[in-house]
Order: structure tokens, then sequence, then C-alpha cells
């Protein structure tokens, strides 16, 4: 634990109390540092998964007794769309890779399997951007034939447009996968904003019942006056 070695001379600015706000307990938590200067900072571990910590820093704003958080994020369109379908008289898996333009992807490194736990072995796209596999030599990794287990694709594309490796469950019913990857995406920055109401030593989360985990802040109480980590 990192411990800043100043303090605010006063607990309130306006009506804010100023320091550390927290939710949860001493494994999974967040962290709402409020500084004088007008500056924030939200830390989130509250998830089992450290993929989905994340962290925010911007500017807040006071109006009666709301309090707004607000700061700047960079978003990109996706670059990756997967379409999969059942050709009932195909005896192979067929994958294919195009750009959103039409033209084929080669040399696309393919991984299918029946089991993640398996080794995988490699195969290369064409130059029509298609690479089959047998339905038969799909074996998972104690060595029997695939049955309804979990099947998973795998691949690694390295082209002048994007450099990009996924790794995703698939269902066991498609035999025919399309993945189409864009040239050129779209991105840009976008201002965020969560708003809170002041309750004596509680910042009360405006939109609680938003499902989206990512964005639901949830409710605070205050810690301390000193900004901890």
């Amino acid at each position: 634990m990192i411990i800043l070695t100043f303090t605010i001379c006063s607990n309130t600015f306006g009506q804010v109390k100023l320091g550390t706000y927290r939710q949860g307990d001493t494994m999974q938590y967040a962290d709402l540092k409020i500084f004088p200067n007008h500056k924030f900072s939200f830390y989130d571990t509250r998830y089992s998964s450290c993929w989905l910590w994340s962290k925010y820093e911007g500017n807040w704003t006071v109006n009666k007794d709301t309090l707004v958080f607000s700061w700047q994020s960079f978003w990109e369109e996706d670059a990756i769309q997967e379409e999969k379908s059942i050709d009932r008289a195909g005896e192979t898996i067929s994958l294919i890779f195009k750009y959103d333009d039409g033209e084929p992807i080669p040399n696309v490194k393919v991984c299918y399997s029946c089991d993640w736990l398996q080794n995988c072995t490699y195969s290369y796209t064409d130059n029509n951007g298609k690479v089959s596999l047998p339905r038969e030599r799909l074996t998972d990794y104690q060595g029997t034939l695939c049955t309804d287990t979990v099947r998973r694709l795998t691949y690694e594309i390295k082209s002048k447009f994007i450099e990009f490796s996924s790794s995703r469950q698939q269902d066991t019913a498609s035999n025919v996968f399309v993945i189409t990857v864009k040239k050129h995406r779209k991105s840009g920055r976008v201002t965020e904003r969560r708003k809170f109401l002041i309750t004596n030593d509680r910042l009360v989360y405006i939109d609680a019942d938003e499902q989206n985990l990512f964005k639901n802040w949830g409710n605070f109480s205050f810690l301390t006056k000193k900004y901890i980590r």
C-alpha cells in the first residue's frame, strides 16, 4: 500500500469531502480518490479476473448535491466479425478469412480443436483465404474423437493492415466459419461521465440499475482523508 505524503487542510471542498472513497472488501474493491484540484482517480479491482480491472482518471465538478466525473476515452471499431453456418453435406470444417472488401487473407495461422487443453496443430489458409480440416481428424487432448466437448477456434493474422490473434469458443453444430477483417477501422475519442448524489459520507451512484458491469461504478463510502493506493 502506498500512502501519499500530503493531506488536505479541511474535510470538504464545497459540498464534497475530499479523500478516498471505497466499496467492497479488502479482497475485491474499488477506490475513488477525489483530489482538491478537481481531478479524480478511480481504480476498480472488484472482479476476480485481473483482465476486468480498470482505471479512470479525469475531472470532477459539483452542482448542488450532484457530483459529476468526466474523462476522455479512446474507442475503435472491432477488427473482426465472425459468422458461422452449417453445411450438412460438408465433410470438413471450413475456415474462411477475408477483408471487408472481399479480398482473401492467405497465410493465416489457424487451429480448430476440440479442447483448449490440446496442443494445437496449426494449419495455414491458402491464397483464397481458406483452410479445411477433416472432421474425423479432430481429437481432444486424450486422443479421442470430438463429441460434444468445447470447440475452440484459434488464429493469428499478420498483414500490412492488421496483426491480430484470437481464441474463441465455438458451438459444436457449425462447420463453416467466415472471419471478416476490417482493413480500416473507425476510431476516436469520446467524453464519458458518471454521476453521484452526495449523501453525508456516501456517494450514491445515480445509474445504479445499469446492467453493464464495466460502467456500473456502484456506491461509495468515505474511507480516509489521505489518498491511499
